[in-house]
């Protein structure tokens, strides 16, 4: 799985780059001029978890919910300004001399760009241990009710509360493998964009139209198949009860999953065109181990 690899590469930079460890260590030339997701979130969160905990109990869902849209659109633009930016001043091209070659440049120029300011660790650190709270919460729920169920003369009040905690815990892996495939698809967007277009403000715009338009056709194929189609369908063979509930469910996240390696997959075979770079090189300059 693309994924899988892709993922853990970003977890392991290559941190003893010259490049990576200028752009991560050093202190910034100018100061920025915009707040990203991550920071806003990661500040939201140490603030309100100081100041006002039982509202962060009430929005982390939501902030959870739309981290991987959101922060994987940063991603998108942010590494395919840095990228374009490396262009326009000419560095990339002395970069590209380096015996790795080209896209491993590009790629140290992604991940610096993730891991400035350590936003990337922080805020995948902050949905990892959000979705691990609630499947812990869910687990002593679903605990709590199997006890019930054992001294309960009325079973049929207890057993659709398993269902509810089913959907908390397949809602959470599916939040969790959206929030990493759209990071994964954010940040090859941002490589391949400076192919066709030289200049940052240009490379931004793209990336936010075609990441956006891609998005949106994932999410239009699993509500076409996964919310219409499919229910039809056992609508139609009779098929009804916990049986189905749980299979749907389990289908549409793994539509949710399959739609977006499937995106993932075409990215990395689109960089292996532009780069002229067959698949095993492609893993050795994005470090896939």
């Amino acid at each position: 799985m693309v994924t899988r690899k892709l993922w853990r590469a970003l977890n392991n930079p290559p941190a003893t780059h010259p490049l990576f460890r200028r752009v991560v260590l050093l202190p910034e030339r100018r100061r920025r001029r915009y707040v990203s997701w991550a920071g806003f979130m990661i500040g939201a969160v140490m603030a309100l978890g100081e100041f006002m905990p039982l509202l962060l109990v009430m929005v982390i869902p939501f902030f959870i919910s739309v981290s991987g849209l959101l922060y994987g659109l940063e991603c998108a633009m942010r590494v395919s300004g840095a990228i374009a930016g490396r262009r326009e001043d000419g560095s990339y091209d002395l970069l590209s001399l380096l015996p790795q070659g080209s896209l491993s440049a590009s790629w140290v120029i992604c991940t610096s760009s993730l891991y400035r300011q350590r936003e990337f660790d922080q805020l995948t650190q902050i949905v990892w241990y959000s979705i691990l709270i609630a499947l812990v919460l869910s687990a002593a729920f679903s605990l709590m009710l199997g006890l019930i169920l054992v001294m309960t003369p009325f079973p049929e009040f207890v057993l659709p509360n398993f269902m509810t905690v089913f959907y908390v815990v397949t809602a959470c892996a599916g939040l969790y493998a959206e929030y990493i495939q759209s990071v994964i698809i954010g940040c090859l967007i941002g490589l391949a964009l400076p192919f066709y277009s030289g200049n940052r403000l240009d490379a931004g715009l793209y990336a936010f139209g075609i990441y956006l338009l891609i998005k949106m056709c994932c999410y239009a194929f699993v509500a076409l198949f996964g919310l219409t189609i499919l229910p039809d369908l056992y609508s139609r063979l009779g098929w009804y009860g916990a049986a189905a509930e749980i299979s749907l469910m389990i289908i549409r996240i793994a539509l949710l999953v399959g739609i977006h390696e499937s995106v993932i997959q075409a990215l990395m075979k689109l960089m292996g065109k532009l780069s002229g770079l067959a698949r095993p090189e492609l893993d050795v300059a994005f470090n896939i181990q």
